[in-house]
């Protein structure tokens, strides 16, 4: 019942659509008042804006060299704009990147290659000229048949080496797996470098957003460091601490 009169509603609105269009009666059909909730809510309502308005949106980031912005939409669209907020457009209206994790510039191209983490399905795709043409990365071929990303993170160096917090399965011992994937060839392709059984829900990944080339994992007990070849070059223990004392993973943080 509830969605015949749903429907009902849509073929309504549908109607006094074509009516403002056919007939130009904008102040009739503005006049015409919906109640709903036994008259307790009444009002003139009117469809704005078009399909793929932004919404709330994810995850953004700035071209500097250009000053230009990009951000993610719940809607699963890429937006960009100048730093000023003008001339926004959206670079992926052919296809919906649903559930973005990440966006990002990478320094390959001087138009700035963009890269986009994303669900559904799980991977990493990009574009060298403002979204002409998206391709998928290689490698991540086992998230993608089951699993989802949690987040990326890119370094600051020549190479912008990327990693991927993922969720996925391990197909032998039959539960899930969480592992992180790298990239030195600008998310062209991946590898995975680091597998744990504990839950995506309780760990993450970041890189400082300039002057590092390292990439931290937080897991309930510890702190991973990665360099830029994805080999771990420390771990230092979360254990609490009394106040005043000071321990290695403070220094890590600061020194980045």
């Amino acid at each position: 019942i509830q969605s015949e009169i749903l429907n009902a509603k849509s073929i309504y609105r549908q109607d006094k659509l074509i009516q403002m269009l056919e007939h130009k009666n904008y102040e009739q059909i503005l006049a015409d008042e919906e109640t709903i909730a036994d008259g307790i809510i009444r009002g003139k309502w009117i469809e704005r804006g078009s399909k793929n308005q932004a919404g709330r949106i994810h995850t953004a980031d700035i071209d500097f060299q250009r000053n230009i912005i990009i951000a993610a939409s719940s809607g699963g669209n890429i937006w960009q704009g100048t730093l000023n907020g003008k001339n926004w457009q959206c670079l992926n209206d052919r296809m919906n990147f649903y559930d973005i994790r990440t966006v990002k510039f990478l320094k390959k191209t001087q138009q700035n290659r963009i890269i986009v983490v994303r669900n559904s399905p799980a991977s990493v795709v990009y574009s060298d000229n403002n979204g002409e043409l998206w391709e998928t990365a290689k490698g991540l071929e086992i998230p993608a048949n089951w699993g989802w990303m949690k987040r990326g993170a890119v370094l600051d160096n020549e190479k912008n080496t990327t990693f991927i917090l993922v969720q996925e399965f391990d197909y032998d011992l039959w539960q899930p797996l969480t592992s992180i994937y790298i990239s030195n060839d600008f998310c062209e392709s991946f590898k995975r470098i680091y597998s744990t059984y504990l839950s995506v829900n309780v760990l993450d990944i970041w890189a400082p957003q300039y002057g590092s080339d390292k990439c931290y994992l937080a897991t309930p007990d510890d702190l991973y460091v990665f360099n830029s070849n994805g080999d771990t070059i420390s771990r230092e223990s979360l254990e609490f601490n009394p106040p005043g004392e000071t321990t290695d993973i403070y220094q890590i943080l600061l020194a980045g």
